[in-house]
């Protein structure tokens, strides 16, 4: 009982951060509006492929460029994965996206024979997630995503990207399961779309994967992750620091060895030189 109090204000404090944090990234980037139009369940479920892990305008915009580029989603399913990556260049690892794309198009085909599966919806999403339980491509968030966007379902999906960014700001292990249930408890339902497009959006510009760019990220004060290694960083620079320190100082010791600066004369060879010098002197005068 003791240690459920004990983490009741950690728990709070990390809800507060997250709300904090939102705000923030809400007010950073802009949040892409819904669609005009109900889009077909189709095209719902190639959407929730492409966003993964992407930035959603560009998501959105690689959704208008298949259409645009091919007269069906059957020419789409029959062509080629290099032909489909460089319409989904702009995406992050596109040729497994196109990869991706291409199985769920073949995964669909194969189960109903056509692309117009709107009558889908009325088995729910537990309906259309025993269709394709266990596909590669049906991930944790595009059914959280479709659950959303399609079922209108209390779901809050999250990504790679997602995970990522909160579990650096938060100092949390980089788990779903983890980074998941704290979103749901910090902020409304309502906000859930936004909260995963401009996470996303953050996690693709500022908080990369291999090199975040914690010098510009307006998150830092906020973020465990820069509290956590700025120590670090200082002793790197330190390190630096010593490194050119112990650099000069060898240089030094060696040009001494040299006899002082480039072009002298060693001061042990100076000495000898004018010791000779003078015996010579000497025995002329003896002589």
């Amino acid at each position: 009982m003791a240690k459920r109090s004990a983490n009741k204000p950690a728990k709070r404090k990390l809800q507060s951060t997250i709300k904090e944090v939102f705000g923030l990234v809400r007010n950073q980037y802009d949040v892409p509006p819904p669609p005009e139009q109900k889009l077909p369940l189709i095209e719902e479920m190639i959407l929730a492929v492409l966003a993964e892990d992407a930035q959603e305008a560009r998501a959105r915009a690689a959704l208008v460029r298949l259409r645009e580029r091919f007269c069906d989603w059957n020419e789409v399913r029959v062509s080629p994965i290099p032909e489909l990556a460089e319409v989904l260049a702009d995406l992050p690892n596109p040729t497994d996206k196109a990869r991706r794309l291409k199985n769920l198009l073949y995964d669909v085909f194969e189960t109903e024979y056509t692309f117009e599966i709107d009558k889908w919806t009325k088995g729910g999403i537990k309906g259309l997630s025993s269709k394709f339980k266990g596909k590669g491509w049906f991930t944790e968030y595009v059914r959280e995503r479709l659950a959303r966007d399609v079922f209108c379902n209390n779901a809050c999906p999250v990504d790679g990207t997602a995970v990522r960014v909160w579990s650096r700001i938060l100092g949390v292990a980089p788990e779903v399961s983890v980074v998941q249930p704290l979103l749901r408890k910090a902020l409304p339902q309502k906000d859930f779309a936004d909260v995963d497009a401009v996470v996303r959006e953050h996690g693709s510009v500022l908080c990369t994967e291999r090199v975040p760019r914690c010098d510009a990220c307006f998150l830092a004060v906020s973020c465990s992750y820069v509290a956590q290694n700025a120590e670090g960083l200082a002793v790197t620079e330190g390190a630096g620091r010593s490194r050119a320190r112990s650099n000069r100082s060898k240089g030094k010791t060696a040009e001494r060895a040299r006899g002082g600066k480039a072009g002298s004369k060693p001061r042990s060879s100076a000495k000898a030189a004018a010791r000779s010098s003078d015996k010579s002197r000497t025995k002329k005068r003896s002589k």
